[in-house]
């Protein structure tokens, strides 16, 4: 299975996912859509670990890193006014708080952008700091989930997390596979396995560890039923394991290029229409 098989896929279950959100918080769920709308959500959680892996191999693989992250805060930025549109039905991405505004970068391109973030600062600090990287990488991966965290992005630390699995373990190497999937599987039970141990720590010491600055990023809408969808994400994995290394896009340059744009901006394109159907 190559990159572009992989794209395919990973942007048929969003659709598929945001279709089903958008349907099912339209007027249209007055047609008993509860079943079509956590199938389709369900089929949505495939979605997100494949473009973490994307971008952990587009990590190791690009030409030019400087410009892949310019381009992701680009569409980052592109993004906001339709994930905005989409998700609330209103602008949200420049608010007053106070006397400074409030500036919101919470769509999925802003969560993707902070775990290349950390690769790239990861792949720093082991130049720099040798047998101390280990230390300063943990560090640098707690301050950009809590900056997901903060701006709410979509996925927020687990999201940053996703990424960083994929970008420090390599599932080409084979020995990586077993530790990739525990990671995975707790990151596709995040949202139970955080809610009981937050039960856990309670019921044992009477201290609200969601209540500490910082920590209540990892366990804040920990429960509901999409923290029983979320599991469906680890299924992506064995998707992921089909992949053969290879790109699978044109060998012209200029139909390359076109094509991974329209990937881009398929994104902010579909939500936005989707957006002045259904709303």
């Amino acid at each position: 299975m190559t990159t572009l098989v992989l794209k395919i896929l990973a942007v048929v279950f969003m659709l598929i996912d945001h279709l089903g959100f958008a349907i099912g918080s339209s007027t249209f769920e007055a047609i008993n859509f509860a079943e079509g709308y956590y199938l389709c959500r369900s089929i949505g959680r495939l979605a997100f670990p494949i473009f973490a892996f994307l971008i952990a191999n587009g990590f190791r693989h690009t030409k030019n890193l400087k410009k892949y992250v310019l381009r992701l805060l680009a569409f980052a930025i592109i993004s906001e006014i339709p994930f905005d549109l989409f998700i609330e039905g209103k602008i949200t991405l420049i608010r007053m708080s106070g006397i400074l505004p409030d500036i919101k970068l919470d769509n999925v391109f802003f969560t993707l952008l902070l775990g290349l973030l950390f690769l790239c600062a990861h792949k720093y600090l082991k130049e720099k700091l040798g047998k101390y990287s280990t230390i300063a990488s943990v560090a640098s991966l707690l301050v950009f989930c809590c900056i997901a965290g903060f701006f709410t992005s979509d996925y927020g630390a687990v999201g940053v997390l996703w990424v960083a699995l994929f970008g420090l373990f390599d599932i080409a190497e084979r020995k990586y596979t077993p530790v990739v999937f525990a990671g995975a599987a707790l990151l596709s039970y995040w949202r139970i396995a955080s809610r009981s141990a937050l039960v856990a720590i309670y019921r044992l010491t009477s201290v609200n560890i969601s209540r500490i600055p910082g920590l209540w990023y990892f366990f804040s809408d920990s429960w509901g039923v999409m923290s029983f969808i979320q599991p469906f994400a680890l299924v992506s994995f064995g998707l992921m394991l089909m992949y053969n290394g290879k790109s699978g896009m044109p060998e012209n340059r200029t139909a390359r290029k076109i094509m991974q744009y329209a990937f881009y901006l398929f994104y902010p394109l579909h939500i936005l229409i989707l957006y002045l159907i259904f709303k």
